[in-house]
């Protein structure tokens, strides 16, 4: 496997698992005829650095990072790498070294864990706050539903929305109420304007 510039190749420790793999895996056999790893976050040890990457990004370091998908890669499958795998070659900029108060397990999901602090970050959401999280069963949203808990505190509120059978769940990760997703939430957030 070739390193390209400004990539590193990366044995793979650990990937995170979001909610659509297995649908993802089962749909891959019967969808394609050549083989497609699922799955973009992992965590791992560099074994190979490509041209123009940073010092810090050297062989053994230990990093986390997400597989950057292209649009047409997203969209038809081809081309696709996943973390499923061994090794990934990843772009760098997309690749950060592991915290060194975090295990490998953990840094596989700290990409997903960042955009739900970013969520976080942009909405401004603060202390004594209310906040929906629309998929609160998903990848980002479990992340999201437990980070909005701490972030708003017991003054606050997080609601959250899921299908009825992962409910109890969601309530679980700290949503002061949960919604099935199948109800009208418009019309339920018609009548809690605080949210």
């Amino acid at each position: 496997m070739h390193v390209p510039p400004h990539h590193v190749k990366v044995k793979v420790s650990y990937a995170a698992l979001n909610s659509s793999c297995d649908f993802v895996i089962r749909s891959i056999p019967k969808t394609f005829s050549t083989l497609k790893v699922p799955e973009w976050e992992f965590s791992g040890r560099i074994v190979e650095v490509g041209a123009d990457v940073r010092e810090e990004f050297r062989v053994g370091a230990s990093v986390f990072g997400f597989l950057y998908q292209t649009k047409s890669a997203l969209f038809t499958f081809k081309e696709m790498q996943g973390a499923l795998a061994e090794y990934v070659v990843a772009n760098v900029d997309f690749v950060a070294l592991k915290p060194s108060n975090a295990t490998e397990a953990q840094a596989a999901y700290l990409p997903i864990a960042f955009v739900g602090m970013k969520t976080l970050d942009v909405g401004r959401v603060g202390p004594g706050d209310s906040i929906l999280v629309v998929g609160g069963s998903g990848a980002i949203g479990t992340a999201l539903v437990q980070m909005a808990k701490h972030v708003v505190g017991k003054q606050g509120r997080v609601v959250a929305t899921c299908s009825k059978s992962k409910m109890d769940f969601v309530e679980g990760l700290g949503a002061d109420e949960v919604i099935d997703y199948k109800q009208d939430v418009g019309a339920y957030l018609l009548w809690q304007p605080q949210i």
